[in-house]
């Protein structure tokens, strides 16, 4: 069964201009700007947003949800934080996975998605890396394969000793990996 919706009267967004059109949308998927009150689609849902501006869904790539330091904690959890990300019109956001001291990446990776189980918008994650192995083949190998998983980006953290610290040496190993 097709999911059809259609929002109706709004202004539409584009990144080129802003225009008084209804926006089709099938699936999850925006399919078709189409002239005001163009009936092509019966049955749809439709959605008045007269008077209203009508943007594509914002992503955030930085955020910290549920994020505990060990030092210091979050307020949110992930129904909290991607709830008051959908409030403010952000359809994904994009956090973090932490591969903890003597952790594999598939196994932070697979901790942090039962975690992320409750969001209610898209969510991506980045990789924490905390131990890379320090052979360079094998280092270039754990970063391929974390790419594989579907995590194509890391962070290294400056801050937050001794749990997420990198120091200069851990910096330029991941670099040269």
């Amino acid at each position: 069964m097709n999911d059809r919706l259609i929002i109706q009267g709004g202004q539409v967004v584009t990144p080129s201009e802003v225009v008084q059109a209804d926006l089709l949308i099938e699936d999850e998927k925006i399919v078709g700007l189409v002239a005001p009150g163009a009936d092509l689609w019966t049955g749809a849902r439709v959605i008045d947003a007269a008077g209203c501006y009508v943007f594509p869904g914002v992503v955030d790539p930085h955020t910290h949800i549920q994020l505990d330091t060990g030092i210091y904690r979050t307020a949110d959890n992930w129904e909290i934080g991607t709830r008051t990300a959908a409030f403010g019109g952000v359809t994904t956001v994009v956090d973090f996975a932490t591969q903890f001291k003597g952790m594999t990446f598939p196994h932070a990776l697979e901790a942090r998605l039962k975690e992320c189980q409750p969001a209610l918008i898209d969510y991506g994650l980045h990789m924490m890396v905390t131990d890379l192995p320090r052979d360079p083949a094998a280092a270039c190998q754990w970063l391929e394969e974390l790419r594989d998983l579907g995590v194509p980006s890391i962070k290294l953290y400056t801050t937050y000793r001794p749990n997420y610290y990198a120091d200069d040496a851990a910096l330029l190993h991941t670099f040269r990996a």
